[in-house]
């Protein structure tokens, strides 16, 4: 694989992070905003006023935007099971049979599980990469 390659998946994993991400914090920042607004308009310090909306929304924003953060990273997923001869090292909290579910049965992947260190983390790639 060469360099136009690799380039191009890191910029598509770039893109993917930020259509998955910016839906949840658009909502945040949003929200924030609008209650800084009225703390500042009505002199309403409560604290409360401040993180049950912020929670409240971003709950509302998840069940809305979920959808289309998972179809994103689905799509994503299939695009780079498009390169064989791409290593990967997936890196989450859920368990490997979450990752399975979604990918064709033969596909091969590695998943390292968090929390992880630094020495597991360069120890993974190592492995990984031969190297």
């Amino acid at each position: 694989m060469g360099v136009p390659e690799v380039l191009d998946i890191a910029q598509d994993a770039i893109y993917t992070l930020l259509m998955i991400g910016s839906p949840i914090m658009g909502v945040g920042l949003a929200v924030g905003l609008i209650i800084a607004l009225i703390q500042a308009l009505t002199s309403i310090q409560e604290m409360t006023l401040v993180f049950v909306p912020k929670i409240f929304a971003i709950f509302l924003a998840q069940l809305f935007f979920m959808p289309f953060m998972i179809q994103n990273l689905t799509s994503f997923m299939d695009r780079i099971a498009q390169h064989p001869d791409l290593k990967v090292i997936f890196i989450s909290g859920y368990a490997e049979d979450a990752f399975r579910r979604n990918l064709d049965s033969d596909t091969d992947f590695e998943l390292l599980p968090k929390p992880f260190s630094l020495k597991q983390l360069a120890g993974r790639v190592k492995d990984v990469t031969g190297g």
